[in-house]
This record gives C-alpha cells, structure tokens and sequence, in this order.
C-alpha cells in the first residue's frame, strides 16, 4: 500500500488502521465493508469500528442501498480543508493555551521534541533568540554517532552557516575521542576545547544559552529527540559547570 502517504496521514492525527481504510474507501469511491476489510487485511469487526471513527471525524460517509450499507470518503481537498479549520480553531484558542502552560509558578518548564521537522523548527527559535544574547552560546558537543541524514544535511547547509552569522561567541568543549562532520567543523569555527580523557565522553550535545535555557540534543537515529529546559537555577549551574571546566583546562584548541 502507499506506504509515504500512510505517513503524510498518520501525521494529522489518523491512526495506521485509519489512514489504510482511508486510502482504500478513496480508491474505490465507495464500497461495502467486507470488500474494505479485505483489501485493507483487516477484519471485518474491526473495520467497521474504524470506519465509525472515520464517520465520527466526517471523513467516512455512510449510504444505504437495498438493506446494505456502502461507505466512502471525503476527497483529499475537504480532508486537507478540514485540518486547516482545525489548525485556524486551534490557532485562535493558543492564547489560552499558553496561559495554562506559563502558570506554573517558578517551576521549570520543559519541552520535549522527536519529529526532525520539530527539531527543525526549534534550531530556528535558536537562531533567531541568539541575535539578542549578551553572553555566550556554550556546548558540551560530542556526536560520534550516525545522525539521521535529513537532520544531518540541515546541520551542515542551513544552521551551520546561519550560526556563523551570529555576532554572539560560541564556546565548545568536546572529547578529543569523538569525531564527526558536525563536531569538527564546530571545532574548527569555535572557540573550542578537547579533552582527553576516557572519563570524559560525550555522546550527544548539551546546550546552555539564554538566559535561562538548556537543550538536551539526542542525535542518534534510533533516539533522536531533544528535550529543551526553562530553568533559571539549572542554566546556571551548568554554565557554572562549563565555566570552571574552561577555565581550568589547559588544551585550548
């Protein structure tokens, strides 16, 4: 079955099962269910629930014939017209929504991310909050690992030379064990130190900035994730932390 298009659809909220039934009512313009259920490999039973849950979002429509029930689909236009109404109801209620998340008192907030169009997206908040930071941008940076290419590619041809744009100094500190495209083009461009150390190994990378942020990147393929921290007492212990390491070593790069 259209497996990229299974994608697409999972990504606006329709289940696997859905989004199969989905496809298969839309190439077949309409049909009884046994004849879905067959060509979709799922049980009759169960595609009659999906279907009731299509119905119950008005993507499924149901027509009766002769005693017999037929169903269908709305087309990818009214689909697609839909999920707009849905992000514009959305949209307008996101000040309301914010005020929820912010009332929390002095406790730290966090934000977590696994989609590498997200993660996309939050490299960009970065950039664009870094052209008002008084101090400098600092990194404990090691990926020695394989990153997902898609990730990877941006990296290299849009952040990275968006980053050097950036009159804010970047600060790296990485082990001298670990090697990569992204962490020795870092090194190269930073102000940067290596250690040399078993003791000190860095997989991933852990950024502190702002004022009061830190970023937990995950680049490995099969974790790739990032969590973002909003924590004034956090943020400064570890650039406390970054701080005294930088100052006590004596391996400048």
């Amino acid at each position: 079955m259209h497996r990229e298009l299974i994608e697409k659809l999972k990504q606006y909220w329709l289940s696997e099962k859905e989004s199969k039934v989905y496809l298969v009512s839309l190439e077949m313009w309409t049909s009884i269910v046994s004849t879905i259920a067959r060509r979709c490999s799922i049980n009759r039973t169960s595609t009659y629930e999906i279907l009731a849950s299509l119905k119950s979002k008005w993507i499924a429509i149901e027509s009766t014939r002769d005693d017999v029930r037929y169903y269908s689909v709305v087309a990818p236009e009214l689909l697609l017209s839909q999920i707009e109404q849905k992000y514009n109801s959305f949209k307008e209620s996101l000040p309301s929504f914010l005020a929820i998340m912010w009332n929390w008192g002095n406790k730290p907030k966090i934000w977590y991310y696994d989609w590498v169009e997200w993660l996309k997206m939050v490299f960009e908040q970065v950039l664009n909050e870094w052209y008002s930071m008084t101090s400098p941008y600092l990194s404990f940076l090691g990926t020695n690992i394989e990153i997902d290419p898609r990730l990877s590619s941006y990296l290299r041809d849009e952040f990275t030379p968006k980053r050097l744009g950036c009159p804010i100094k970047t600060h790296v500190i990485a082990s001298a064990k670990n090697s990569s495209e992204y962490l020795n083009f870092n090194i190269s461009t930073h102000e940067s130190l290596l250690i040399d150390d078993d003791l000190f190994e860095m997989w991933n990378e852990i950024v502190i900035y702002w004022e009061n942020k830190v970023a937990v990147l995950m680049y490995a393929k099969d974790e790739q994730s990032w969590l973002i921290i909003e924590s004034k007492t956090l943020h400064d212990w570890l650039r406390s932390v970054f701080n005294l390491i930088w100052k006590s070593s004596k391996k400048i790069c």
